[in-house]
């Protein structure tokens, strides 16, 4: 028996010139068996320009893993809104903590609830900016357009709903785990 070694690229409407392998997921969202690197670089360089949502695995000779590696990058991709996540590599850490036994049973019972509120969206939507701002109040207020003391009263209204302080290193931790874990339930 010999070993071959292949890698997975799952695409959303992908039209090539030159097919490898390909199978169907949905209508919009095709399974592309690579088996060299000459297909990948050719892949890659058809989808550099095209606004084209995909998630690449690692190489080896399992595929059903494969596969989970694929869709696990483009459902990261998609909660992050990073389309430069394209490669298991890059979100592996994160599928792994989700893989994990962490109970997130009561922080994605608060985003569920928040996604019911009026002002739900908008203080989820104040978590994400105050993650990618890197916890500076002033970089998220910017960027949300709002003033320093709104954001200020998003964040201590977030510290009481989920009971978390976003202010707090290892809090914010649980409210940016808690969201990937909570949205990564409900994509794709």
């Amino acid at each position: 028996m010999f070993n071959l070694n292949f890698t997975i690229c799952l695409i959303k409407n992908l039209k090539l010139d030159q097919k490898p392998i390909i199978f169907s997921l949905t209508n919009h969202i095709e399974l592309i068996i690579l088996s060299s690197k000459y297909q990948e670089t050719y892949i890659q360089q058809k989808l550099e320009h095209q606004e084209i949502e995909y998630g690449i695995s690692n190489w080896g000779n399992l595929l059903g893993r494969l596969t989970e590696q694929a869709v696990a990058t483009l459902r990261l991709s998609n909660i992050f809104g990073k389309p430069s996540f394209r490669y298991y590599s890059q979100i592996s850490f994160i599928k792994q903590i989700l893989d994990s036994n962490l109970n997130l049973t009561a922080v994605n019972d608060r985003y569920e609830s928040l996604l019911k509120r009026k002002d739900g969206k908008e203080l989820i939507d104040t978590i994400c900016e105050f993650i990618k701002c890197n916890m500076s109040v002033n970089q998220t207020a910017h960027n949300l357009f709002v003033h320093r003391n709104t954001l200020n009263n998003r964040l201590l209204r977030i510290k009481k709903l989920f009971e978390l302080d976003p202010k707090n290193t290892e809090d914010l931790f649980q409210l940016f785990i808690g969201y990937i874990s909570f949205y990564y339930r409900q994509t794709l």
